[in-house]
C-alpha cells in the first residue's frame, strides 16, 4: 500500500488511515498514510486548531457536567480535574 500523499510505501508499523472526506461530514472512504504525512496535511490545513477549539469546548462542558452530576450544581474550580468512576 502507498500513501496517499508522498506515494512512498507505508509500513504497517508508520500506518495512519485519512479519511478523504472528514466524518463529520459524512465521510467513509479511507486512505493509508504515514503518520508525518497524515499530521503534516492536517497541520497545514489548520484543521487541529479549529478541532482543538471545537473539542475544548466539548471537553470544557463535559467536565461541568461531570462536577455538576457528582457534587451539585455549584460552580467547578477551573484548575481540579475531577476524578470520575475511580
Amino acid at each position: 500500500m502507498t500513501c496517499h500523499f508522498c506515494q512512498q510505501p507505508v509500513t504497517r508499523r508508520d500506518l495512519n488511515i485519512h479519511h478523504l472526506k472528514p466524518k463529520s461530514e459524512g465521510g467513509t472512504a479511507t486512505a493509508p498514510a504515514h503518520k508525518a504525512c497524515h499530521v503534516r496535511h492536517h497541520s497545514e490545513n489548520g484543521d487541529f486548531r479549529r478541532w482543538g477549539r471545537k473539542c475544548g469546548l466539548v471537553t470544557a462542558s463535559y467536565w461541568v457536567w461531570i462536577f455538576n452530576l457528582k457534587f451539585g450544581a455549584g460552580q467547578p474550580d477551573p484548575h481540579r480535574r475531577i476524578p470520575f468512576g475511580r
